[in-house]
């Protein structure tokens, strides 16, 4: 018996070495756990027979589990701290542009910043200190789309836009510390985009949008919208961020094509990336309509939310996530990560991505290496950030499904196809008793994340101008580097 025991074991601790599977042969491991479960009965231990049987037959989704890996790990968190931005007026988002409905944007005061982030630098005075981080940060930030939509008061049926003239951008961040781990946040400038959020004409739900949105009411008691808002050729929904690249210029990812923009440090836009059949001619800056076609067929508001870089063998990529699945297969549950080469201006790689269950959502990325990645996946208050190495899995670009809902359906086979899916490790999960303990809940709608350094993360959240409070940074410091992949 102490014979085929170790012999059994030794045999599972082998095959689980290899990607967690529970043995490369199911058979013989079902004939084994018999023959054990027989010399266990005979041995009189029906203890040993549960134990055996777990151990050699564990459940056939333990035996799939490549892409469950992240459940095993659980990095430790050794600080957390919050940064709020202070009172901010609207009109400083855009300080050089003419204003509609200007004394109305005066009154408001909290807007969006953290559609996403990139960490810059610690300040100057912190350089060369370790623990620099504490003495504050410099972040970008990403402002969201045109704020406050709301009913037209003379038919509630159609909405208005009080400042469709707003242009999207990006924000330079201070974070100051303060008591208890509650500091402060100030915006030192903006860098609006030379575009605003109104779509293209030619995008997904455009014609919707645009039939039934108006110029907002000169005051409140203007008893109806008058002037229909007109289609931006150039327009843009901005949802992530990446950077900075190495000419100091940033990348952009947006809703509508969905696409990834391009842009110099200045908000200037180099180039936009859209999907094959979306190629803007009307648009005011270069447009490369190489991403694959089937992009098109996001569902509503679902597309690019996350932005990132890679540099596999020197090739400077900048990356998109699908927010969620493609098609209207409501059970799906992989989504496409989707990379362009800025050097060569054309498509370098797909990967696919599946989420922990079909109400989750990608809602923002960071690049942690030159082959690794964070994101964020989330439902509501509950999220989980994973990091990602894209080393092992499958370049679907010139698969013959590219361009098919095939990935999408939850019945397809992809270890019968070849595929491997990209595998992820977990890093951070809320809510969680270490940030409740310190008085911390992360916002409903957390839309950024950035890497700080090997033990440090920031996040952000999307406040809806206001309507869903305050603006924050969250900064979480782990006592392992875990941010090292």
């Amino acid at each position: 018996v102490n014979d085929r025991l170790g012999a059994a074991l030794l045999f599972d601790r082998g095959s689980a070495s290899q990607g967690g599977r529970a043995t490369q042969e199911p058979q013989v491991a079902r004939r084994i756990a018999r023959d054990l479960q027989v010399l266990a009965v005979a041995c009189g231990s029906l203890v040993l027979v549960a134990v055996l049987t777990q151990l050699i037959s564990p459940s056939s989704e333990t035996a799939v589990s490549s892409a469950d890996h992240h459940h095993h790990h659980h990095p430790e968190l050794a600080e957390a701290s919050t940064y709020k931005l202070v009172p901010t007026p609207l009109l400083s988002l855009n300080p050089d542009r003419k204003w509609h409905n200007a004394e109305l944007a005066a009154s408001y005061d909290r807007p969006t910043i953290g559609s996403d982030l990139v960490y810059l630098s610690p300040p100057a005075s912190s350089e060369g200190d370790e623990g620099g981080f504490e003495s504050g940060g410099r972040f970008l930030g990403l402002t969201d789309a045109t704020p406050l939509k709301s009913k037209c008061p003379g038919d509630h049926r159609m909405t208005f836009l009080p400042f469709p003239d707003f242009s999207p951008g990006m924000v330079r961040l201070r974070l100051e510390p303060g008591r208890d781990g509650k500091g402060a946040m100030e915006m030192d400038s903006a860098i609006p985009l030379p575009l605003t959020s109104t779509p293209p004409r030619s995008t997904g739900g455009s014609e919707e949008f645009l039939n039934s949105t108006f110029w907002g009411p000169e005051d409140e008691n203007d008893a109806e919208c008058r002037h229909r808002v007109s289609a931006d050729p150039g327009g843009a929904d901005t949802e992530g961020l990446a950077g900075p690249l190495p000419d100091g210029g940033f990348i952009v990812a947006e809703e509508y094509g969905p696409s990834l923009i391009r842009v110099v440090a200045n908000g200037t836009v180099l180039v936009r990336f859209s999907p094959r059949p979306l190629n803007l001619p009307k648009a005011y800056y270069p447009v490369r309509p190489v991403l694959p076609s089937i992009l098109v067929e996001r569902r509503h508001n679902k597309g690019f939310e996350s932005a990132f870089l890679l540099k596999p063998e020197q090739f400077q990529l900048a990356c998109g996530i699908l927010q969620s699945p493609l098609g209207p297969q409501k059970h799906s549950t992989v989504v496409r990560v989707v990379c362009v080469d800025l050097d060569r201006m054309e498509m370098a790689a797909v990967w696919l991505l599946r989420l922990d269950d079909r109400h989750r959502m990608v809602n923002s990325a960071t690049e942690l290496g030159e082959k690794s990645f964070a994101f964020l996946e989330r439902h509501h208050g509950e999220g989980t950030v994973y990091g990602v190495d894209v080393t092992g899995a499958t370049n679907v670009l010139g698969h013959p499904l590219l361009e098919t809902l095939e990935f999408e359906s939850p019945d397809f086979d992809f270890a019968g196809a070849g595929i491997s899916l990209l595998e992820k490790e977990k890093i951070l999960e809320y809510p969680n008793d270490f940030l409740e303990d310190r008085g911390i809940r992360l916002s409903d709608k957390m839309e950024g994340i950035a890497k700080v350094d090997q033990r440090t993360l920031a996040l952000s959240n999307d406040n809806d101008y206001g309507k869903e409070g305050d603006s924050f940074v969250y900064v979480v410091q782990f006592k392992d580097p875990v941010l090292d992949l």
